[in-house]
């Protein structure tokens, strides 16, 4: 992310593939709710510390994968606005992760996917998904004839 353009960040690649800037966005907003709302039944600091200072010009719709694309195509991202929330997102999943016994890696929440175990969200829906999306970031930098993963 660091050293990206505004114009690098916002650059729509052909098809139903997001830019730059919604990928990151979805990143650290889902991290944010996984973490605040679904672990630690608190609302997300997008939605309360944060609310209006994420560095977007408008919030993803939830819930609707296709208006997700939609919106992804014409959100604006200020990186540098964003930068404290996806701090404060870090400090806060690293505080919770610390607070965590091994019991509660097995306590069920609830999931757009059903109950799953606490450590399943971890796993798959947070640790996955950010796998997943720094692949789909740096194969829209390569695109854009930029380095993706570094050689």
């Amino acid at each position: 992310m660091q050293g990206l353009t505004p114009q690098q960040l916002h650059w729509n690649p052909p098809g139903k593939a997001n830019n730059i800037a919604a990928c990151y966005t979805h990143v650290i907003l889902g991290e944010d709710v996984i973490i605040q709302m679904m672990a630690h039944g608190k609302p997300p600091l997008a939605a309360t510390t944060f609310a209006g200072k994420v560095g977007l010009s408008g919030m993803p719709p939830l819930g609707d994968v296709g208006g997700w694309f939609e919106w992804g195509h014409k959100v604006r991202l200020d990186a540098n606005a964003m930068r404290p929330y996806s701090q404060a997102v870090a400090a806060a999943t690293d505080s919770y992760f610390a607070s965590l016994k091994e019991s509660d890696l097995v306590r069920k929440i609830k999931t757009p996917v059903g109950e799953q175990p606490l450590l399943w969200c971890f796993s798959i829906a947070l640790i996955g998904h950010v796998h997943d999306f720094t692949g789909e970031i740096s194969c829209v930098e390569g695109l854009q004839g930029l380095t993706g993963y570094p050689a």
